[in-house]
């Protein structure tokens, strides 16, 4: 989840995990994962949004954990402060953490299925160019599966999103496919 959606912030002491998503079906599945390890209290709100700037409106649903020091432990890992501002990196050990599991909740948090082309790309463009090159390596290393870079130019010109292309697809559905909520199927393709 770190990859994608998850997002860790200290609350006092220690961190709490945050999850915000539109797909409702997917959040009330992290929420039940959460909820059987009694971490959670509350049960996944509606979130709307209204940005003014653009008159437009946007739904998510997403829910927080308890306060714990495991997450301050993955926050330590995860967070690095530049400047003024906190952002979220890659660990430096994250192959070992990237597993098909791993892999399914990122595509499930950031992927997008491209139609046109018959494509997997997964929004990294919170990350640098060189942390999006370590993952390709993982990709590539652990998997055998090829990826390429695409400039995402959302915000920024150096924003970059990860394209499993067209070739090794099947691949790609095969790994993650069994660890997929069925709701995120769509994510890859399927």
């Amino acid at each position: 989840m770190m990859l994608g959606d998850g997002n860790i912030r200290m609350n006092g002491k220690h961190a709490l995990l945050s999850v915000q998503q539109k797909n409702k079906e997917f959040v009330d599945h992290l929420w039940i994962i959460c909820n059987r390890f009694d971490i959670v209290v509350n049960p996944v709100k509606k979130l709307i949004r209204v940005d003014k700037r653009f008159n437009n409106t946007t739904i998510a649903y997403g829910f927080q954990t308890l306060t714990l020091p495991y997450f301050t432990d993955l926050y330590k890992r995860w967070y690095q402060k530049v400047g003024k501002t906190t952002v979220k990196i890659i660990p430096v050990d994250i192959e070992k953490f990237l597993t098909p599991l791993a892999i399914a909740y990122w595509v499930a948090g950031d992927g997008t299925f491209d139609k046109s082309k018959s494509r997997v790309i997964i929004c990294t463009d919170n990350f640098t160019k060189e942390e999006c090159d370590v993952l390709q390596d993982v990709l590539l290393k652990k998997y055998n599966i090829k990826t390429y870079l695409k400039l995402s130019g959302v915000k920024t010109k150096d924003q970059y999103r990860i394209v499993i292309p067209k070739k090794e697809l099947e691949k790609f559905q095969t790994l993650v496919v069994d660890y997929l909520h069925s709701s995120i199927y769509y994510r890859i393709g399927l």
